[in-house]
């Protein structure tokens, strides 16, 4: 069954926001604390960024592949396996990404707060079991969307 433009575009452009900073696993690990690093904050803030647009633009094309290969699914199934099988291992992938970057000294404690926010709303994102609840995850996803805005690191989030 073709899945109407509608549920493509809420699950292109919908998704985007709660998954901010994300990929890797496909169930919740531990929490690794970031370390800390020689790098500057404008440093950081590039290199986070940038990190974070090629996982998007990766998470994009993984999505649109997955969405190609289950036309036959329903419009539920299709954005819900498209969040568990690629969103939420590809945001898992970003988070991990960008703990490995270590933080500017000085700023351990905001971007801790970030990638808890992050790693929290995924846990919702997680226990999503039916299309119509995606906008919910827009709530939870808020909190770290604003922290990350205010860091500067404007591609790990929308909205």
């Amino acid at each position: 069954m073709p899945l109407s433009r509608l549920a493509i575009l809420a699950l292109m452009l919908l998704a985007p926001t709660w998954v901010g900073a994300c990929g890797g696993q496909s169930t919740p690990g531990p929490t690794t604390r970031s370390t800390t690093s020689s790098l500057q904050r404008s440093e950081f803030v590039r290199r986070a960024n940038a990190l974070c647009a090629q996982h998007r633009r990766d998470r994009y094309a993984s999505t649109t592949a997955y969405l190609s290969r289950h036309e036959d699914a329903s419009a539920d199934e299709r954005i819900v396996g498209a969040l568990q099988q690629v969103y939420i291992p590809t945001m898992d992938a970003q988070l991990a990404d960008l703990r490995g970057l270590g933080v500017p000294s000085g700023d351990g404690t905001r971007i801790e707060a970030i990638l808890v926010a992050f790693e929290r709303a995924l846990d919702g994102a997680r226990r999503l079991k039916t299309a119509s609840s995606t906008t919910a995850l827009d709530k939870q996803f808020e909190k770290a969307g604003r922290l990350a805005r205010g860091f500067g690191l404007v591609e790990c989030t929308y909205g």
